[in-house]
């Protein structure tokens, strides 16, 4: 309410007054638009996270995932998309520098492998390969020649077990003790 004097009170009083039922309602009113444009605000804004998580976070992490998994399986030419300069688009870069470096060592190791063979396989000595557990990596053709077993035979019943399990003078050798478990180890 609002009252004042008109003509220093000669003319009567002004008096203003609004309805306490009216500004109620007024400001009724105007919570509920308020609250529903906050609700409408946080669903579209939740949506747009949503989405922009989905195109820009969560489907780059699903492609470098997808790509890891063919690489570890053999397939050296799976890369990811890069789209952009964030620090999702240099993990996808470093990840197909990587996928190149390996397939380029896979190379290498390949030629290597084929120049070994193609290097022993005219030896008229016998060689083998073996790694850490013991498994026959490598093996010419007068190595099975000599030792009168295939590389599958070799590595199934142990080669420790058919060529090295005794000494020279006849005693047991164990493994411990076997000079070529020394070279491997």
């Amino acid at each position: 309410e609002f009252i004042m004097p008109l003509l220093k009170g000669g003319a009567g009083t002004l008096y203003l007054g609004i309805s306490q039922a009216s500004v109620d309602r007024d400001i009724k009113e105007i919570i509920v638009v308020i609250v529903v444009a906050i609700v409408a605000l946080f669903l579209a804004g939740s949506g747009v996270t949503i989405l922009f998580g989905s195109l820009f976070v969560t489907k780059p992490i699903h492609q470098l995932s997808i790509a890891a998994q063919a690489l570890e399986s053999g397939d050296m030419c799976a890369r990811v998309p890069v789209h952009s300069n964030d620090e999702l688009g240099q993990l996808a870069r470093t990840f197909n520098n990587m996928a190149e470096a390996r397939m380029q060592f896979e190379e290498a190791l390949s030629a290597g492998e084929r120049k070994l063979w193609n290097i022993t396989s005219h030896l008229a000595e016998g060689i083998y390969v073996l790694d850490r557990q013991w498994k026959i990596t490598f093996m010419n053709p007068e190595a099975e020649r000599l030792l009168g077993w295939t590389v599958e035979e070799l590595n199934k019943k142990g080669i420790h077990d058919l060529i090295h399990y005794r000494k020279a003078d006849g005693p047991p050798l164990t493994l411990e003790v076997c000079d070529m478990h020394t070279v491997v180890m």
